[in-house]
């Protein structure tokens, strides 16, 4: 648990402060209520797939919290809410292709270096 530690918090800092940024520049409180979501939510992926190259011990979980990382950033924009069920829903399905695009890039950079160490 604590060599997850750092690969963590790094996606959470990261993630953060993508959709504070895109919060920012969108003039939203949720990021999902802009007309550009599509492409925060694309570079989130990228940022979930470098995360995985980074730290390929905890790659899925430093994917996920990129997207994870949207949640406490609506929380302090927006406060709770009735609709906030449905928001860590949506984020548990946004966050399924980040955490399996870091996975893949984490299992490909195990692989390469595998292959480098024979």
């Amino acid at each position: 648990m604590i060599r997850a530690l750092p690969g963590a918090i790094t996606a959470l800092a990261v993630g953060a402060l993508l959709w504070i940024v895109f919060n920012g520049l969108a003039g939203v409180a949720e990021p999902w209520d802009a007309p550009t979501f599509g492409y925060a939510y694309a570079v989130a992926l990228v940022l979930a797939a470098g995360l995985g190259l980074i730290f390929p011990q905890q790659g899925w979980l430093a994917g996920g919290l990129v997207v994870w990382a949207m949640l406490p950033v609506m929380t302090v924009q927006s406060g709770l809410g009735p609709l906030m069920l449905v928001g860590v829903l949506f984020l548990f399905l946004l966050s399924i292709p980040s955490a399996f695009l870091a996975f893949w890039m984490a299992r490909l950079r195990r692989g390469i270096i595998a292959r480098a160490t024979r």
